[in-house]
């Protein structure tokens, strides 16, 4: 018989599935395999128990004996761990990280082995992602030709690239941590350039990018022309927790025009590219296009022949026909342009999938001192939520003339039913105001369901407010909460209130005594499931059928009967109005 704890192993087994859990014999053949193990594997039980347990260790480790390795560590050391490549039924390999133990029996003898497995794969794909980014930020650090820097918010310097160290003469950083940033500016008559600098770190940790171009000695008193970009470090809310100084050593060059030209580009796209999530750099003279990773990955180029320069072609392979035609002519007239100028064009990118993506591309043309154009720098955003959403603003513009169609349409026929009465302006006047102040209420109603939805307890507790004559009780409501749409929500609230209307003049409600129940349910049937609704009235004065058709009944017929398919009853006994409606649930959506 088995055991209680047995059973409870035996469950415990069975639910981690996050984990494979494999025993084995002592020749390592498969004697049990959990659910987790067909989920991370691939082989059901069935088809695992008796074959060995190697078959999901990889070609190479098993050519190198390690499932033995491993039962042989279990064996001495009580547990034999690894983490490695392991292979699936389908051939797939994934990461993971696994413990085989010795299997014993109650007498501590082995009878086999344990192994238990997790995939790893996602965590070792993230921390190889990481330590990739971790080499790449270190090797443009490495190779970057600028002296870039840290500096805590007070302008101290907490860190300095090995090139910037070189620039600027320094053989060991513990030499100037922590020391001012500003220091480096005091060169007896640079006044201006301290000021400049002062000027730039305020900016920057203020939220923007502060820049300016002047001499500063290096740490061995070497003078040195600088040009500067200070930008802010955010923290994790956003605020600026440290400042980014890159200074660019312009000693021999700064007077030349195109160096300056290259500055005013870069300077600009800092300045208007704000947010781009992908930047680009296109060689006029090699048409080549040298992209950031994130350029290459909205364009759908492989980064590492981005970065290497690829032909444009390459980036818009994706681009609809009918948006290159766009493109092509907006470049068209950049490049006939006398001067440099901006270029802005919106277009769409279709994935293999069929996916479609919007994208926004800035860029700024460079030409030479002869007007030649040279360069064409850029970048790039995908802005396909912001097209959604104003594609969903259009949508829903077109939904609101739509329903104010239909109101005007209700209003109208209201109006024109209320004036074919026979009865003094005056009163007129006022039934077509309360109608329209019921009409009004469902709106509201509507607009908390943002007009898809309204709520039928709302509705009759709208009307129970209005016509309640101050007393709760006098109007008793008892439902389910039911969803109604935007037609049947008009239609009940209309109903509603020439029930109520009538109870107030006529009926229940015109007396002290007088009480309305209104009750509503669901009933299901055969086919679909009916609401069922009850509006009785009660110990009011003794009831006398009208002699002809008023608006309310009209009402009753058209909206409810004919326009929701609804069965439905208006009865006058002696002892008070009874209403009675029998629709289907889905009519009322």
């Amino acid at each position: 018989m088995i055991s209680a704890r047995e059973r409870f192993l035996e469950a415990l087994f069975e639910s981690a599935t996050d984990y494979a859990i494999i025993a084995m014999d002592l020749d390592g053949l498969v004697i049990s395999w959990n659910e987790g193990a067909r989920r991370i594997l691939g082989w059901t039980e069935d088809e695992m128990v008796g074959l060995p347990a190697s078959v999901f260790f990889t070609i190479e480790d098993r050519r190198h004996g390690i499932p033995q390795s491993e039962m042989q560590a279990a064996l001495e050391k009580g547990r034999g761990s690894d983490e490695r490549w392991h292979q699936r039924k389908d051939g797939t390999r994934f990461w993971a990280n696994g413990e085989m133990m010795p299997l014993r029996d109650e007498h501590g003898a082995v009878q086999g082995f344990i192994k238990i497995l997790r995939d790893r794969t996602v965590q070792r794909n993230a921390a190889e992602a990481q330590r990739a980014d971790a080499e790449f930020l270190r090797g443009v650090l490495g190779s970057s030709g600028d002296c870039i820097k840290v500096l805590d918010l007070d302008g101290n310097i907490l860190f300095m690239n090995e090139n910037g160290l070189q620039l600027m003469e320094i053989s060991d950083f513990n030499a100037v941590r922590g020391c001012p940033w500003i220091g480096f500016w005091r060169n007896g008559s640079d006044d201006e350039a301290r000021v400049a600098i002062e000027a730039a770190m305020a900016v920057a940790r203020g939220g923007g990018m502060g820049e300016f171009q002047g001499p500063a000695n290096t740490f061995a008193g070497t003078p040195k022309w600088w040009d500067v970009r200070v930008t802010p470090i955010p923290g994790q809310d956003g605020t600026p927790e440290k400042l980014l100084a890159v200074a660019r050593d312009m000693t021999g060059t700064r007077q030349t025009e195109q160096e300056l030209a290259v500055s005013e580009a870069r300077l600009s796209l800092a300045l208007d590219a704000a947010g781009m999530v992908g930047t680009w750099d296109w060689d006029l003279t090699t048409d080549l296009m040298y992209s950031d990773a994130n350029m290459a990955r909205i364009y759908g180029v492989d980064p590492a022949v981005a970065a290497r320069g690829a032909p444009t072609s390459a980036f818009l392979v994706n681009v609809p026909p009918e948006d290159m035609a766009g493109i092509e002519a907006a470049l068209a007239r950049l490049f006939a342009a006398e001067s440099a100028d901006d270029y802005a064009y919106e277009h769409r990118l279709v994935d293999a999938d069929g996916a479609v993506h919007w994208v926004l591309a800035r860029g700024r043309l460079v030409r030479d001192t002869h007007g030649v154009a040279v360069r064409f720098p850029g970048a790039s955003v995908d802005i396909t939520e912001r097209k959604e959403a104003e594609e969903r603003q259009r949508l829903l513009m077109q939904e609101l003339a739509h329903r104010v169609k239909n109101t005007l349409a209700v209003v109208l026929g209201m109006t024109s039913q209320t004036l074919r009465g026979t009865g003094p302006v005056a009163d007129m006047r006022e039934a077509l105001t309360a109608r329209l102040l019921a009409l009004a209420q469902a709106h509201d109603v509507l607009m908390q369901g943002s007009w898809t939805e309204a709520s039928l307890r709302a509705l009759v507790e709208g009307a129970a407010a209005l016509h309640g004559q101050g007393d709760p009780a006098r109007l008793r409501v008892d439902g389910p909460d039911v969803t109604l749409g935007p037609q049947a929500a008009l239609s009940f609230a209309l109903v509603l209130h020439e029930l109520a209307t009538n109870a107030v003049k006529y009926g229940a409600l015109s007396t002290t005594e007088g009480h309305i129940s209104v009750r509503w349910w669901l009933e299901e049937t055969k086919t679909e499931p009916h609401l069922r609704f009850l509006w009785q009235e009660t110990e009011g004065p003794i009831v006398t059928p009208p002699t002809r058709q008023g608006f309310g009944t009209r009402l009753i017929e058209r909206s409810l009967a004919q326009g929701l398919g609804a069965t439905v009853e208006l009865a006058y006994p002696a002892t008070g109005v009874v209403f009675r409606l029998n629709t289907p649930l889905a009519s009322l959506r």
